[in-house]
């Protein structure tokens, strides 16, 4: 589901990265479903969301621009109960889905989960640009992962022909005090040295 970008640019995307996403699309494996928020209301969201689940039998569903369902009037706390209210209705069916939301700024040091869409999200996924003279650096970072320990820190990446690459981490440092059984396991090992 795309609420910014129509299928013809989605595909002309992702066949700029050399990524095989029409024969996908041509093979019915993958549906491209363009909701415009001029034409859609957020109200509607879910009665498309179930269609699409009934009709397609839907296995997995990425929800490009969540942030765009809250154009038009939707005030933050509508929007944060609509999409809590997508993620149920997705985890009833047992669908794993992926959901962008976009940052006001490039350099954004807003609490990643200030929003309140922490406690619907299993994993949480955080790209940023990090400055770096006479440069931009795109960087991702896993904030969140429901169940599992993970990687706590920050690293490069690049979206290019084929696909993304993970790079090198640009922040040096161990997981935060108290974040998972390995982080007290290696502040146990450097005591004991």
């Amino acid at each position: 589901m795309t609420l910014e970008e129509g299928p013809a640019r989605i595909l002309n995307t992702a066949e700029g990265l050399s990524l095989s996403l029409t024969q996908a699309t041509d093979g019915g494996f993958v549906e491209i479903l363009y909701l415009s928020g001029e034409h859609v209301r957020p109200s509607q969201f879910l009665s498309r969301l179930d269609d699409a689940i009934r009709t397609q039998r839907t296995r997995r569903l990425v929800l490009d621009g969540a942030s765009h369902m809250g154009r038009g009037g939707v005030v933050p706390e509508e929007l944060r109960h609509l999409l809590c209210a997508m993620v149920a209705r997705l985890k009833a069916c047992g669908v794993p889905s992926n959901f962008t939301l976009e940052s006001d700024s490039m350099y954004s040091t807003d609490i990643v989960t200030g929003r309140d869409y922490s406690a619907s999200a299993d994993n949480i996924l955080m790209l940023r640009y990090a400055r770096a003279p006479g440069d931009l650096q795109p960087t991702v970072s896993v904030v969140k992962t429901r169940g599992s320990s993970h990687e706590w820190g920050t690293h490069c990446f690049a979206i290019s022909r084929g696909g993304i690459r993970i790079g090198a981490r640009v922040h040096a440092g161990s997981a935060p005090a108290g974040k998972g059984r390995s982080a007290h396991k290696r502040a146990k090992k450097r005591e004991r040295r």
